[in-house]
């Protein structure tokens, strides 16, 4: 499985909650580090055999996912649970559950998204611009075989000593204003995804650094995805334990779409 999807897919969890990436790159850390022994194209090709060396995940055509997440904030714990469905070539839905009961959806066709409120009933367009191309990027970082070099405008590499570990830096800028660039870190032994960071910042304007780190890998059907990720923002630690995950099950093409609200419903009268 591609390593980042399980990161990603918090990122567009977290539209559901108001917030977004930032412009401002000044919280991530970018000085240059030592120069890479690998290329870009050779570290994604040591990344997707560490992860999917059948091919099972890069050849899919539909996957589920589901995961339990918790939240911690000061003296506040809630207990939430998402369900990802991805559909080939672009459409992508998260719907976020609380107490059992579907709560908020995220839907992406290709062409246009939707914030959808399930508990009312209503949808709100996402706009062109800033979120409408935050939820284009995060779905094709989490399109089975897509290469970030198909995705960001500018990828570098570089390496870090740090502690005496070999890490992989990659650099992700999008070339998009107002989307700050996405850091993924590497590990240099497994290739396996440690951490991803970018900026994001609250309904408030105010900005943050948001960083998503892989705890624990699993094999499912000779994919190695990862298990357990732990996301620190602000005062806010989000942990997702992974309870599912199947490939190429049959998504009707309508779990892409919003629901018609009701109060746009029309019932013929005899």
């Amino acid at each position: 499985m591609n390593p980042m999807q399980k990161l990603i897919l918090l990122f567009v969890a977290a539209l559901v909650c108001g917030v977004m990436t930032a412009c401002g790159p000044d919280l991530l850390e970018l000085d240059p580090q030592e120069p890479s022994d690998l290329t870009v194209a050779q570290l994604v090709a040591k990344m997707n055999h560490a992860t999917d060396p059948k091919g099972n995940y890069r050849n899919a055509k539909t996957y589920m996912m589901k995961q339990d997440l918790s939240s911690v904030k000061p003296g506040k714990k809630e207990y939430y649970a998402t369900e990802i469905q991805f559909k080939a070539p672009d459409k992508m839905r998260t719907t976020t559950y609380r107490d059992g009961k579907a709560i908020a959806a995220v839907i992406f066709n290709g062409e246009q998204g939707w914030n959808v409120d399930l508990l009312k009933n209503r949808s709100e367009k996402l706009k062109p611009g800033l979120p409408l191309s935050l939820v284009r990027i995060f779905t094709q970082m989490a399109t089975p075989g897509v290469n970030i070099t198909k995705i960001f405008k500018h990828v570098t590499i570089d390496i870090s000593y740090k502690d005496g570990t070999k890490t992989y830096r990659l650099i992700c800028d999008p070339g998009v204003d107002g989307i700050a660039p996405y850091i993924i870190y590497v590990d240099g032994r497994t290739f396996l995804t440690k951490k991803l960071e970018t900026i994001m910042y609250a309904v408030d304007g105010k900005e943050y650094l948001y960083s998503a780190n892989t705890m624990s890998y699993v094999w499912i059907d000779d994919i190695r995805i990862a298990r357990t990720s732990v996301v620190y923002s602000l005062n806010q630690t989000d942990i997702s334990t992974l309870k599912e995950f199947k490939l190429n099950l049959d998504i009707p093409d309508s779990e892409f779409v919003p629901p018609v609200p009701f109060n746009h419903v029309v019932t013929d009268k005899k």
